[in-house]
């Protein structure tokens, strides 16, 4: 932790590690986009079962008010809050440096980090260092401290590469230079070897260590475990593997730079892989959580046939489906077969609940802004045609289609006036809507605004593929992001004064 410190003191530490000037220096070319291109740095919603005390904004700073008094906790003191968990909240003081304060107003862990992350129960603070026993432009690295729940101090990593815990991943690994470090969450240090030109580390998942290395008539790629034991070795004709798995004897998925794929145990690709639409450049940040999440909704590589695959690689859904859906909070998907021209409803195991019929013509439309067929609460969301006159791709697009909710009996329950232009799903008995003048309200199930029409969506993501923000309800609060603050169900603003936007900033 001395290390800290002198960082905290912008003082330049002069690492351990010293290797002759003369050396490859592209082992010193510090990795800066794990410290600035975090395109996830969007506030995460909070989960309002889960903390008593709610972000409140005042101007352009933050304090904290309890949830249910609304009284204050602490006064608008930070720039910036980035989440808020059970034992306290992630935030900038100054925009800039981030730390963990408990709802005391203490620093359990001081604000002193670039980018503050929770990665399961441990949060990780990066900060970026400079080495001055080496010249410019190798003197930086990226000094990593992780610390658990309590603020306590767990262990640090210094990085010129890296790739820290996952959703899925028990182990992170570090590279200075030509050394590579392996940690498990405890803080441990499980592993570490030698950079080789030729047997090249591809990265973790899991517990495993995949690397690329020499075989009979070509590269294989190979699993171990951290200590050394070989799960298994792959042929494949690829560069760059991120990572790598076993689903049976015969079939292996992996992610490279176009994604996730599936090949035999030939390393022979199939024309299948996973489905997964990233935001901005950041498939392989995303894909962890992904994978984690359930079954596979996987589709050929013409993008035509669309199935559920299960993690060891057995399809529960056929891949013969035009369209198939994510499930919602019941664990339908929405489906529309080869020639049917209506959605109908299924579990991620193929039972069908819903056999067609339902409106299919907004489809397309829906995707364009982050929605699709879902059951929320027993509703379920549809744009559907509105007449045959139909209007072009321009402002007055939205006169196509109707706005309603069908039960999970496929009936329609609830048709929303024609004053809505586009509207989501329900959360806390709430739903999310769009009105011509493009202001965003919420509706009840019974179709009545309950919250007037006052605020806007917001865009987060990165270029190119930026997504629309929805506001939904978390236990009884919802983030508006164009408001930089929280709603509760009845309407109450965690927020007064000075609107703030937070559209397009990729830094909060």
């Amino acid at each position: 932790m001395k290390k800290l410190w002198l960082l905290l003191g912008l003082l330049a530490p002069v690492v351990g590690y010293s290797q002759s000037r003369s050396e490859d220096e592209r082992f010193y070319n510090a990795d800066e986009h794990v410290l600035i291109d975090k395109f996830e740095r969007e506030h995460i919603p909070l989960d309002g079962k889960a903390v008593q005390y709610i972000p409140f904004r005042k101007d352009e700073k933050y304090g904290f008010v309890d949830k249910q008094t609304h009284q204050q906790k602490i006064a608008p003191t930070y720039e910036q809050v980035f989440a808020v968990y059970p034992e306290g909240a992630i935030v900038s003081p100054d925009g800039d440096d981030y730390g963990l304060v408990d709802y005391n107003g203490k620093f359990l862990i001081q604000p002193a980090f670039r980018n503050l992350y929770k990665e399961g129960n441990l949060y990780h603070g990066l900060i970026s260092a400079s080495d001055t026993s080496r010249k410019e432009p190798y003197r930086s690295y990226t000094a990593n401290f992780y610390f658990n729940e309590k603020g306590q101090f767990v262990f640090e990593a210094d990085a010129h590469s890296q790739e820290s815990f996952s959703d899925i991943d028990a182990l992170a690994w570090f590279r200075h230079g030509r050394t590579y470090t392996i940690y498990n969450r405890e803080g441990k240090q499980v592993k570490t070897f030698q950079w080789d030109s030729t047997r090249s580390f591809q990265g973790i998942f899991g517990t495993s260590l995949i690397f690329k290395e020499p075989g009979t008539g070509g590269n294989v790629f190979a699993a171990y475990t951290a200590d050394n034991r070989l799960l298994y070795r792959l042929p494949l004709d690829e560069n760059y593997v991120r990572e790598l798995y076993k689903l049976n004897d015969t079939l292996f998925g992996l992610v490279n730079s176009d994604g996730f794929l599936f090949v035999n145990d030939k390393g022979e690709p199939y024309d299948y892989g996973v489905v997964f639409d990233a935001v901005g450049f950041g498939f392989e940040n995303e894909f962890d959580g992904y994978y984690g999440a359930g079954p596979l909704l996987v589709r050929d590589d013409e993008g035509r046939k669309y199935g559920y695959m299960n993690k060891q690689g057995k399809f529960l859904v056929p891949m013969e489906y035009r369209y198939l859906g994510r499930p919602g909070d019941n664990g339908w998907v929405a489906f529309l077969k080869p020639a049917a021209m209506g959605i109908g409803f299924a579990d991620t195991t193929g039972v069908v609940k819903i056999a067609g019929g339902v409106d299919a013509f907004g489809l397309q439309y829906m995707a364009g802004f982050g929605l699709e067929p879902q059951f929320h609460e027993g509703l379920c969301v549809i744009a559907g045609q509105k007449s045959d006159t139909l209007y072009g791709d321009g402002e007055d697009e939205y006169r196509n289609y109707r706005w309603y909710y069908i039960n999970e009996s496929g009936k329609e329950a609830l048709a929303l006036p024609d004053n809505v232009t586009m509207a989501g799903h329900f959360s806390g008995g709430l739903a999310p809507v769009l009105f011509t003048d493009k202001s965003l309200g919420f509706i009840d199930k019974h179709g009545k605004v309950k919250i007037p029409g006052k605020y806007s969506l917001a865009v987060a993501g990165a270029y190119p593929l930026p997504v629309i923000i929805w506001p939904y309800f978390r236990n009884g609060f919802a983030y508006i992001k164009a408001w930089k603050g929280y709603i509760d169900a009845n309407g109450y603003e965690f927020f007064s004064g000075k609107r703030v936007y937070d559209h397009y900033n990729f830094s909060h």
